[in-house]
């Protein structure tokens, strides 16, 4: 739990939390560098954390959802309109970004990035999130980050979990596509078999009809089970 965001524990006494806050106001330019002078904040008063639902105040009437990263579940919003706060940029685009690149492919083929994005609150507050280019959708994860640097760390992370998730779902889709591509061509084979099997000629088509069924069962079962999920 970061610093500011155990001032809401109310296990801690009272004066305990206020000396907190007034140390945090007091290191605040030596623990954030890159907080812009307009956001630096004016006294210990301005050293708050955030809950979700003050951050509720700041993304209005954005669509809320989950994300979920390793097993963990993020409250995130999101929006397909542009961007939606005032101040918000690419993370590559910041001064003295530690992050170069512009985003991470989320296909194999690199034609779709999801490109890492921080929207600037007040108070020295951040949002950190990503923007994929597929279809314009901005994602905001709703942890208040309180350093720019953590903000733009953070915001190449969450861009770069879904670029791998979405890489491993496309690999996935293709290899069932495949398959059930696979059962079409069988099916068309199998019709021709069963067309042919009561001609003397064909007899032995009778054979390949049969084998061709089991490998029609294996096929569909391999996409109930193994690509459960995956519509083709």
């Amino acid at each position: 739990m970061s610093e500011t965001l155990r001032y809401f524990n109310l296990s801690i006494p009272a004066p305990v939390r206020l000396q907190m806050l007034r140390e945090a106001f007091a290191n605040h330019n030596k623990r954030y560098p890159y907080c812009p002078e307009r956001m630096k904040p004016k006294s210990w008063r301005d050293i708050r954390g955030a809950t979700y639902k003050n951050v509720a105040s700041y993304v209005g009437i954005l669509d809320r959802g989950f994300n979920t990263i390793d097993g963990r579940k993020h409250e995130v919003a999101y929006t397909f309109c542009g961007p939606y706060f005032d101040r918000e940029y690419y993370i590559d685009e910041l001064p003295d970004s530690p992050i170069s690149h512009r985003g991470w492919y989320t296909d194999n083929d690199g034609r779709a990035t999801a490109r890492g994005i921080v929207a600037m609150l007040s108070r020295g507050r951040f949002l950190a999130g990503y923007k994929w280019s597929d279809n314009g959708e901005r994602v905001y994860f709703l942890t208040v980050e309180t350093d720019l640097r953590d903000a733009i760390r953070a915001a190449d992370y969450y861009a770069n979990k879904f670029a791998e998730s979405e890489r491993e779902y496309r690999q996935r889709y293709d290899e069932a596509r495949e398959i059930a591509c696979e059962i079409e061509e069988s099916m068309e084979r199998l019709r021709e078999c069963i067309a042919l099997r009561n001609n003397p000629c064909f007899v032995k088509l009778r054979n390949e009809a049969r084998e061709i069924i089991g490998r029609i069962h294996d096929m569909r079962k391999t996409l109930r089970t193994e690509y459960a999920g995956i519509d083709v």
